[in-house]
This record gives C-alpha cells, sequence and structure tokens, in this order.
C-alpha cells in the first residue's frame, strides 16, 4: 500500500481557509451591525476631546472656539499693552 501525504495537506488547507474566510466573514459582519468602527472614529468627536484637538482647549468645540490663539486680537506696542 502506497503512503501519500500530498493529499492530505491540500485537504487541510483547503479546510484551514474555508474556516478562515468564515471568522472573516462573520467578524466583518458583526462590526458592520454594531457600528463598532464608526464608534470609535467619530465618538470622540462628539465628546470634550473635540475642544482640546481643534482648539487646544478642554471643552466643547462651540465653548472653546474663543480661547483659540486665532481669535485674539495681535497688536504690538513698544508699551507692552496686555492683550484681552
Amino acid at each position: 500500500m502506497r503512503n501519500n501525504q500530498s493529499g492530505q495537506m491540500t485537504i487541510e488547507m483547503v479546510m484551514i481557509a474555508a474556516m478562515t474566510m468564515m471568522i472573516v466573514t462573520f467578524v466583518s459582519k458583526k462590526f458592520e451591525e454594531e457600528q463598532i468602527l464608526q464608534g470609535l472614529s467619530l465618538n470622540p468627536w462628539n465628546s470634550f476631546i473635540v475642544g482640546m484637538i481643534e482648539n487646544g482647549v478642554w471643552g466643547s468645540a462651540d465653548q472653546t472656539a474663543v480661547s483659540h490663539p486665532h481669535a485674539f486680537s495681535r497688536h504690538s506696542s513698544r508699551e507692552g499693552e496686555r492683550v484681552q
């Protein structure tokens, strides 16, 4: 009787590929149904982090817009007037 192992290896590789595809399909459907990636990418923009990212001050973007450095009046003098 001839012992041929190459057929067994082929069958095992096909089974591993099929299992991998099933797992990838299952995980991608769960991510899409529960909107996991959207939650990770959009939720920080709805919280107080957005104020720090956009304006450099903790708080919502609307409240901290006046604290952004571009909102300051810029002028200079030799006497050193304080910017308000």
